[in-house]
């Protein structure tokens, strides 16, 4: 074991122990953050995991995990209801609520963008990890709550590690898990049932929002008039990040939701506004990215910007977001200053956001967050559970075992992950999702001007990928469909339904860019080619389609992007899968524009590498989906990529 020490670059800074496999954090032997690791051990048993880990702990000086039984919320664990799998949810407030809660929470949360009903949770290991490093910002900035920055430095210097010898978790985290287990108990009724877990919990919180409400409710008030009006406080935005990790890839319902649930104990539209997009960014961050950046903020800010427009400091919460891209590479001290740490929404939710994107840059979120000052328990814990939620457990600066209550993460985190992905609304068409052995895979490919540049490097991507899959001893048939657009031809077949053993090579006389991009049309018309084939066949067959663009719609005339997302989500409801890949954008704003799932989607660069590794992503992913059982690949439908993006890891180390 101290031959492994001497071995390994970096301090072991946590453990984590789940069924029979052992993880191991290691810090960053430079303090850059990206060159932190995680080393995994598989045992035989739970008890041989338990007790590596402890050997580990002990050679590392690391203090002993106090391992508790499984854990409660608030005191008790409820059971998840047999009707859930089945509940729909009512778009509409008044059939959902009422038509008096409807009036009341239309006033705080304008008339935003729904998303698809139907839930679909984050990974096991990234609500593990969300969570986790959520309830480790909390513990490490608890003691810290409302000191300024420079009393910070004046009397602790600069904080690295806990402050205080045993460190726990607080309200935050409380309501973050009653919030997640409202949920869980009745999918369309979860402001009722946080209410109820209100009503009877034993909180020791300073924010003002909360007791009133609390107090309202003890006083048999209804959920929707709790609130005090004027609350803007930011422990609803906190607890709003179970709602990104339910609907992780799903932006716009988990704000919805998050608004919605917010409004028990917030009034005033800044606080709930502020949940909606603490739950847009953990959703966003939770599916797929692999870093969190402009990009990413400038997604939250859309989702956002449909919301009631309340302002703050003279301008709205949506206005304050889209301001955020420019201020990334500044100082803390510069950006954190102005954007302020007070306990209110519409300055903490600025601040944690901020912070979540300094860590692929060698920064530390969740230090900074608590080095700033203010609210420094809230803006560390929602910076913490964005980066988990992207990034893992390597996020976390400290080992989060030392926090003494934090044993109900686990339980909560297994709960959300073992949740079924079939609640719909009303308008589902009620088709269970295929997959066959035999694949169909379609690809649509930009020929517009502006891949000029690119053209040996899409020849080569595209051959590279024919050649692998003729090759390739998968367990069912594949047959290829490929198809340019641009302006001057917006629907050129190349290939249709050839069996990939009879697909040549592409040439340079084949792939000639030219003109504007027409990518609704094209992706409209091919996919109405794909149903013709499909009603045709007496063949069971898995479609893919893939769409390669490097630029943004800009001259379709028969397809809108409004249509295209109601036929995607159609088919991806009949077991059909969508990969976009998308470089000169934000692809994930596209791709959710377009109905296409986060983890389903892929950033690349504009140049020869980028296009070849965005290429060489789709060939392994491909490779390994049709090695799958039938079964199998129903799994890998909603992660077709199994969360490793090769061109995105390019992006992020050129």
């Amino acid at each position: 074991m101290d031959k492994s020490k001497k071995n390994t670059k970096g301090q072991l800074i946590g453990t984590v122990v789940t069924g029979s496999t052992l993880q191991l954090l290691y810090s960053s032997p430079t303090g850059e953050g990206k060159d932190s690791s995680t080393h995994v051990i598989s045992c035989k048993t739970n008890s041989e995991a338990r007790t590596l880990e402890a050997l580990h702990r002990q050679t590392w000086g690391l203090a002993p995990v106090k391992h508790q039984p499984v854990g409660h919320i608030c005191g008790q664990i409820y059971p998840i209801p047999e009707s859930w799998k089945t509940m729909k949810i009512k778009n509409d407030l008044k059939a959902r609520f009422g038509n008096q809660p409807a009036k009341e929470l239309v006033e705080r949360i304008g008339d935003p963008q729904l998303g698809d009903p139907t839930v679909s949770p984050a990974s096991y290991d990234k609500i593990f990890a969300s969570m986790t490093a959520f309830a480790v910002g909390e513990a490490l900035g608890a003691p810290l709550e409302g000191r300024s920055r420079n009393w910070i430095i004046r009397h602790i210097g600069n904080v690295t590690d806990f402050v205080v010898p045993k460190p726990q978790t607080d309200t935050d985290t409380q309501l973050m898990l009653i919030t997640a287990d409202s949920v869980l108990a009745d999918l369309q009724d979860h402001p009722n049932q946080f209410a109820l877990r209100l009503r009877g919990a034993s909180l020791n919180t300073h924010g003002v929002a909360v007791r009133r409400a609390q107090r309202n409710l003890i006083a048999n008030k209804p959920w929707w008039t709790a609130a005090d009006p004027d609350s803007a406080g930011t422990s609803a935005a906190a607890r709003s990040i179970a709602f990104g990790l339910i609907w992780s890839g799903n932006p716009e319902r988990a704000a919805y939701e998050a608004a919605l649930s917010a409004s028990v104990t917030h009034g005033h539209a800044m606080g709930v506004t502020g949940a909606a997009a603490m739950a847009a960014a953990v959703s966003l961050a939770s599916d797929g990215r692999t870093t969190l950046d402009a990009m990413w903020l400038e997604a939250i800010a859309k989702v956002c910007e449909s919301y009631a427009p309340i302002e703050v400091h003279g301008t709205t919460l949506f206005d304050r977001i889209k301001v955020l891209p420019s201020l990334l590479g500044q100082t803390d001290k510069t950006v954190l200053t102005m954007l302020g740490t007070g306990p209110l929404a519409g300055e903490a939710v600025l601040a944690a956001l901020w912070c979540a994107t300094l860590q692929p840059n060698g920064g530390d979120g969740i230090l900074t967050a608590i080095n700033a000052g203010g609210d420094t328990d809230t803006i560390a814990a929602m910076a913490g559970a964005c980066l988990g939620a992207c990034y893992g457990l390597n996020v976390i600066p400290v080992d989060f075992n030392r926090v003494v209550n934090i044993g109900d993460i686990e339980v909560s985190a297994q709960r959300i992950a073992a949740i079924s992905p079939t609640v719909s609304s009303p308008s589902s068409s009620g088709q269970e999702p295929k997959a066959a052995e035999n694949v169909h895979a379609a690809f649509l490919i930009d020929r517009s001007g502006s891949m000029n540049g690119l053209v040996g490097d899409v020849i080569g991507g595209y051959n590279g990928f024919v050649k692998e899959q003729r090759t390739l001893h998968a367990k069912g048939e594949c047959v290829f469909t490929a198809v340019q657009f641009d302006s001057d031809d917006p629907f050129k077949v190349m290939h249709n339904a050839t069996p990939i053993s009879h697909v040549p090579d592409l040439t340079s006389a084949d792939y000639q860019p030219r003109g504007l991009t027409p990518l609704f049309d094209a992706l409209g018309k091919l996919i109405q080619t794909i149903e013709k084939r499909v009603d045709a066949s007496t063949v069971p067959e898995d479609q893919i389609v893939v769409v390669f663009t490097d630029g943004h719609e800009n001259d379709s005339r028969e397809w809108t992007k409004e249509a295209l997302f109601k036929l995607i989500t159609e088919k991806e409801k009949e077991g059909w899968t969508f990969i976009f890949l998308g470089a000169n954008q934000d692809s994930y704003a596209t791709g959710q524009d377009l109905g296409i799932k986060g983890k389903n989607t892929s950033n690349f660069a504009a140049t020869g590498r980028g296009t070849k590794a965005a290429w060489g992503s789709v060939n392994r992913a491909m490779s390994e989906y049709r090695t799958l059982t039938p079964e199998a690949k129903l799994g890998r439908k909603a992660n077709f990529y199994n969360d490793i993006k090769e061109a995105e890891e390019d992006m992020r180390t050129r």
